[in-house]
């Protein structure tokens, strides 16, 4: 009833509007075709005179309006109806499902028919990101904080109100750690391990949940001539998988903090565990991915103190695309940049090696100029999040996940077998990973039943997730050496799995049509 009423305010200002300004064209129209007629300039309506006469050609003319009008609004005022002057203030009073039913209606509406499955690529983008990032764009002018002008200063003043917003989510101040803006998550990622200066007596422990941008270090590492090995938090009680710890030297640890291929989250225990490898002995760099963990979980730095942590905007809010890097300020100060690009530099001697960086720790390490567009953007992000609330996300995200996870771990054939297999812990977060399976337990191929699930709206993910480690080691048990010495004919699309990862605005009546979408494929298998 609620979305009726909306579509029918919506649609009758949208139309009033329109016949508003069709009345006032018709009217000056009629009085441009009497002047003239009386006047007998048959020039001026020559093309409504050669239908049939003066004043039918007003008649034309206002039937040729009307119907424009008509077929180039009307049909949008019928099928459009999101509201661009939506605020968060409209969602007063409301409680959560309420909250995510009137955004999905007022401003997710390209998404009404569509069951998003994906949220673990990236978020959903409320309109009202974009519409405020608009309106503040066409209020101000912004420049490029490397300057020096008012529309510069407007832009430094969003850049470091960012940078504090950002410390204050994650329970921490400037004083301990520094925000560092880039393109991407993997950029942020990047930039640490390059700058780390680890050597031939350091470790890089990279967890197996790794995806592919935190695999990629290793090269970093390996170059610097570290020695490399892999771990899973299941091990991190037995301490002695870290002896390369008690030598003094600094070392890497990174892991991310949810695992893309079966939704394993680390808990706040198994981090605490982690961050207790640093002691005075040795220097242990812990850097935390927390991209996807942050779309629906609060991340706490006083109680979870990580060297660094890394995310994008995408990941949390949909929109828009920025990368952060937060890294504690003991840190940044033995950092070793191998390249100094403009905006890091207060000068630079063309004939010689010689360059002077900027004081702020942060501008060192960030080359070229700032999205400073984007910035702008964020904060309307930051807004719809605190009012929604991270609490109550979770609690959504967690309820939904549950309910899904129980309809596929529940599917059987006819006569009684199970239908499906179910990837990783009991208890996912936010993620659920599985198979079909035929009634001998062989696992199916999942493009057929990708494509069937497009045919009910329904979009997901299908493959290793870029999480090559948990896909084939732990969860499909496929040798890594045999796709090593097969790597030039192994078929790498064949394998992974199906993948759903719940969000924010993930509904009930989301979860009826995966059930729907569900046996409707076990009647077909």
């Amino acid at each position: 009833m609620k979305k009726v009423l909306y579509y029918s305010i919506d649609t009758l200002q949208l139309l009033s509007g329109y016949l508003a300004r069709f009345n006032s064209t018709r009217m000056y129209l009629n009085r441009k075709i009497e002047v003239n007629c009386q006047e007998k300039k048959q020039q001026t309506i020559m093309i409504f005179d050669s239908w049939c006469g003066c004043f039918s050609g007003s008649f034309v003319a206002t039937i040729f309006i009307f119907g424009g009008y008509i077929a180039v609004y009307g049909i949008q005022a019928l099928t459009l109806p999101y509201n661009s002057n939506f605020n968060l203030a409209d969602l007063n009073g409301m409680n959560y499902s309420q909250m995510v039913d009137f955004i999905r209606t007022k401003n997710l509406y390209r998404a009404r028919n569509i069951t998003y499955l994906d949220y673990a690529t990236s978020n959903l983008y409320p309109d009202l990101i974009i519409n405020e990032m608009s309106k503040n764009l066409k209020k101000n002018l912004y420049g490029n904080t490397h300057s020096e002008s008012k529309s510069s200063d407007l832009s430094t003043d969003a850049v470091e109100n960012l940078r504090r917003r950002i410390l204050k989510y994650l329970g921490t101040t400037l004083a301990k750690y520094t925000v560092i803006f880039t393109y991407s998550n993997g950029q942020a990622m990047k930039i640490l391990a390059e700058a780390l200066p680890l050597n031939s007596s350091s470790y890089y422990f990279y967890s197996k949940s790794s995806d592919f941008d935190m695999i990629g270090l290793k090269s970093y590492a390996n170059d610097k001539k570290a020695k490399l090995h892999d771990f899973d938090f299941i091990s991190i009680n037995n301490i002695s998988k870290f002896d390369g710890f008690s030598s003094s030297g600094l070392h890497l640890v990174s892991f991310p903090l949810v695992d893309l291929f079966d939704g394993t989250t680390v808990t706040k225990e198994q981090m605490k565990q982690v961050i207790s490898l640093n002691s005075s002995e040795s220097f242990v760099v812990t850097l935390a991915d927390a991209s996807y963990y942050l779309s629906f979980n609060k991340l706490n730095l006083s109680e979870t103190p990580f060297s660094a942590v890394s995310f994008s905007f995408e990941h949390l809010f949909g929109f828009p695309k920025l990368g952060v890097l937060v890294i504690e300020n003991n840190l940044v100060n033995i950092l070793q940049k191998p390249y100094f690009g403009g905006g890091t530099l207060v000068y630079a001697l063309p004939s010689d090696n010689f360059a002077k960086l900027r004081l702020k720790p942060s501008e060192r390490f960030e080359d070229g100029s700032l999205p400073f567009l984007n910035i702008v953007a964020v904060d309307s992000g930051f807004d719809l999040f605190e009012k929604l609330q991270i609490s109550e996300i979770q609690k959504n995200v967690f309820d939904k996940t549950l309910k899904v996870r129980h309809l596929i771990s529940n599917l059987k054939y006819s006569d009684g077998k199970q239908a499906t297999i179910v990837y990783g812990h009991n208890n996912p977060n936010s993620i659920i990973s599985f198979n079909f399976i035929d009634r001998n337990g062989k696992e199916l191929p999942f493009y057929n039943i990708y494509s069937n699930a497009l045919k009910y709206n329904i979009q997901l993910s299908v493959g290793c997730h870029k999480t090559p480690l948990t896909c084939i080691s732990n969860s499909l048990t496929i040798d890594e050496k045999y796709v090593k010495e097969n790597f030039d004919t192994f078929d790498f699309s064949s394998i992974g799995s199906i993948r759903l990862s719940i969000g924010w605005a993930t509904t009930t009546e989301d979860v009826n049509r995966i059930e729907e979408w569900l046996h409707d494929e076990i009647s077909n298998l």
